[in-house]
């Protein structure tokens, strides 16, 4: 992903460059805002792994002059952009939202996004081809952004270690969903629990929660994991989902998505079976189920080597190291 936006000798990649030997240390500044929703909360600490990786100390301090400080596009938006035209701090804009499609965000968000590409100590994390794309053709943001896959998260990780994984046959939940239920959301999913009336309603659970341990336990004992946009457009992939329902074993299956880069590897990979349009959804999970009971064995085989790759994560600690050369720890010595 970063060579795509950020190949050697381009802006972003000088831009990123020059923070990571700029400065010593790195705050993170959007926890305390994103507290109760736990995958930010792993988002924030890939982050750290990263910039612990390249040799930067970790401050608590968010006034420290000599810190990145790594903030959120759409929370306290303008008074990020103050953050970046005063230029004390290094900043990097964690930018975790699908630009075409979010109906929450404000104009503020944009005009932090337009700072941050002016600024010589500034750049933008972003998660998404196509939103990098959005940026650039709406807003002329190119030369600040560099793609990282910061949603692949596993604040899941912990609970399903507790658990031992069950075989696709032995699941009692055809289909499980979680996730805010948006008014697409709840359209697509009244679809789904009864495609078609002349045949047995599906076991599903289909909720928002955040209760980690319900998710992992329904994630676990589910044979198909579904996600499903927010909005009606199609926009980036819902990654922050399929990294955490990954793990379970369970079938993902998903609207297409608008990104292009690795599709295919979490097609052939990760098992992702993807419908063209929602519409095409209860086909799509009604072969995966059928696929099941004719080729339990075969699918129990596939199932377990879908899972090692998810499990296996991305390796945050080294990859700066991989883009930028030697860290700052090995450079300073």
């Amino acid at each position: 992903m970063l060579e795509h936006s950020s190949p050697k000798g381009s802006s972003s990649h000088e831009q990123l460059g020059k923070l990571l030997h700029s400065f010593s240390h790195y705050h993170v500044d959007f926890i305390p805002e994103f507290g109760k929703l736990g995958l930010f909360q792993s988002v924030a600490e890939n982050l750290s792994k990263m910039m612990q990786g390249y040799g930067l100390k970790k401050s608590t301090d968010p006034g420290n002059p000599n810190a990145i400080v790594f903030a959120s596009a759409f929370l306290n938006s303008n008074g990020r952009k103050l953050m970046i035209e005063n230029g004390n701090n290094g900043v990097i804009i964690v930018q975790t939202e699908q630009l075409c499609c979010s109906n929450w965000l404000s104009e503020d968000v944009f005009q932090t996004l337009q700072a941050c590409e002016k600024s010589d100590n500034c750049v933008i994390l972003e998660y998404s081809d196509h939103n990098f794309q959005y940026m650039k053709d709406k807003w002329k943001v190119s030369k600040s952004v560099v793609l990282l896959p910061i949603m692949n998260q596993g604040r899941l990780d912990q609970y399903y270690r507790r658990h031992h994984l069950p075989a696709l046959w032995e699941r009692p939940n055809d289909i499980a969903f979680f996730g805010t239920l948006t008014e697409h959301r709840n359209s697509v999913l009244t679809t789904i629990k009864n495609p078609d009336p002349t045949t047995p309603e599906w076991e599903s659970i289909m909720e928002q929660s955040h209760d980690k341990l319900r998710m992992v336990k329904t994630y676990l004992h589910s044979k198909v994991c579904l996600t499903v946009h927010a909005f009606p457009q199609k926009g980036p992939g819902e990654y922050h989902r399929l990294s955490e329902l990954g793990v379970s074993g369970c079938v993902p299956v998903m609207e297409r998505f608008e990104d292009t880069l690795g599709i295919q590897v979490y097609k052939l990979c990760g098992g992702v079976v993807f419908a063209a349009e929602a519409e095409e959804l209860p086909d799509q999970i009604a072969s995966v189920l059928e696929e099941m009971e004719v080729d339990e064995e075969g699918q129990d085989d596939s199932m377990r080597r879908r899972v090692e790759w998810w499990k296996a994560r991305v390796k945050w600690e080294t990859i700066l190291v991989d883009a930028f050369g030697p860290s700052r720890k090995n450079i300073e010595l």
